[in-house]
């Protein structure tokens, strides 16, 4: 159960016995928020914009959710099952949605034979999003079955072959008339096969995936990595992959908000082409520092994008950035830093692709104070980045601290105090983020007796 800012209240229950593989859990969970205002007057046009929708009052959401998870084997196979459903009401300036989401799957694990073992997973999702204000229902489902096999040859070789289908079925309703305005489906299916080796101090993978997709025909992608382990402290790595995304039927089909934001039938699938090079060493024990550089071309990238933010292709983008990671566990010490560098361009126009800033930093630093305390602090920082309407979003840094003491083997109670100093910042423009809060939060969970 915890407590905090905005009137932040949550709690969740949950029982479960496992042995082995073998076991179920089961967990129920309630969260109600009573919130801030989403938008500011800056998501305005000027004071007399007539489509205006701020409003400042605080806009909250309340959530309840079931998780639960059961396994049992059956000889050489492991059959286990999950469920995840999630049901809230979010408030927004000018209305309310509520949403349900759903995801259940049944997988058989196991091996079949010597050398030969396989996963077979069966899924389905739905996501219902009900917007009274905009007479608006959404709707989507989802089936799929996936079937990985692994075939062993040798010590240090393998083979890779399967098959993924997806059903897909999406439809949006007008409340106020009853009818619906699109109600469309798709079927993907595709075959994928791979190789996995090691020889000496080299590491390699090949692929290859072929989708056909009953909307958008046909399309072949690969990928191909090689590593190079040098002594017992490091690994040297490059990679190449291709990437083919289909539109969602949302980002078909969506009617928007007022003719915002919709949907646009005539999209084209994206297609990627991507590389990487990279390092990884751990010097000392508990150590390990990383550092990669990544280019990534595509074409057709779906934005949101012109007078109404209506789904459209950007012919040709670039992405190219590089990552610095430190982690260290030494005790009583754990850290972690990561700093990123990006950039992102519409290959025409030169532009920056929107809300994606040229530089991130993540900081975090805790300390063990005893066997029952622990404290940390964590900076996260970005630079600016561009947003749609011209706007430009201002770069930030926060700081978060939080700490955990466990009173005994069955309680622990843990804190946070999260924007300690109370910076201003928007991660879209004209939209609100919390400041300075906390959030309290008390655990029983007892041992296995």
């Amino acid at each position: 159960a915890g407590y905090g800012t905005y009137d932040d209240a949550a709690g969740a229950i949950g029982i479960g016995r496992w042995e082995g593989q073998n076991g179920y859990s089961v967990q129920v969970g309630a969260r109600h928020v009573g919130g801030f205002s989403a938008t500011n007057p800056s998501i305005c046009n000027g004071p007399d914009d007539p489509f205006c929708t701020y409003d400042p009052d605080d806009d909250g959401f309340r959530n309840k959710n079931l998780v639960a998870r059961g396994a049992h084997t059956l000889g050489s196979q492991l059959l286990s099952g999950s469920l995840y459903r999630s049901q809230g009401e979010v408030e927004f300036d000018q209305g309310n949605s509520t949403a349900i989401e759903q995801d259940a799957g049944i997988r058989l694990e196991g091996d079949l034979a010597p050398g030969w073992s396989h996963r077979l997973s069966i899924g389905n999702a739905r996501e219902d999003l009900d917007i009274p204000s905009y007479y608006l229902l959404y709707r989507t489902r989802r089936d799929s079955l996936d079937w990985q096999n692994d075939f062993k040859i040798g010590d240090t070789t393998q083979l890779i072959a399967g098959i993924d289908f997806v059903h897909e079925q999406g439809e949006t309703r007008d409340t106020f008339a009853g009818v619906p305005q699109y109600d469309d489906s798709r079927n993907d299916t595709a075959l994928f096969g791979g190789w996995q080796g090691s020889f000496g101090a080299f590491d390699s993978e090949i692929s290859l995936r072929h989708d056909d997709n009953s909307e958008f025909g046909g399309a072949t992608t690969g990928s191909a990595a090689l590593g190079w382990h040098f002594g017992e402290i490091g690994r040297i790595y490059a990679s190449y992959g291709e990437g083919f995304r289909g539109p969602t039927l949302n980002e078909q089909f969506s009617p928007g908000f007022g003719g915002q934001f919709a949907g646009n039938p005539d999209l084209d699938p994206e297609r990627s082409r991507s590389a990487e090079l990279g390092i990884e060493i751990a010097p000392w024990q508990g150590q390990r520092l990383g550092a990669n550089l990544y280019s990534t071309r595509v074409r057709d990238l779906i934005s949101f994008s012109g007078p109404d933010f209506q789904a459209a292709n950007i012919a040709r983008a670039r992405i190219d950035g590089a990552e610095l990671t430190y982690d260290a566990n030494v005790d009583p010490w754990l850290v972690h830093l990561a700093y990123t560098w990006d950039d992102a361009r519409d290959e025409s126009s030169g532009a920056a692709l929107v809300r994606r800033p040229r530089n991130k930093l993540d900081a975090i630093l805790e300390r063990e104070l005893g066997e029952r305390f622990s404290v940390g602090a964590e900076v996260v920082a970005s630079d600016k980045a561009d947003d749609i309407l011209g706007a430009t979003l201002a770069g930030y840094a926060i700081l978060n601290l939080r700490a955990r003491w466990t009173i005994n083997a069955d309680w622990r109670l843990t804190g946070r105090i999260e924007n300690l100093f109370d910076r201003d910042y928007a991660l879209v423009h004209g939209y609100e983020t919390p400041g300075r809060s906390g959030f309290l939060e008390v655990v029983w969970q007892p041992r296995t007796r």
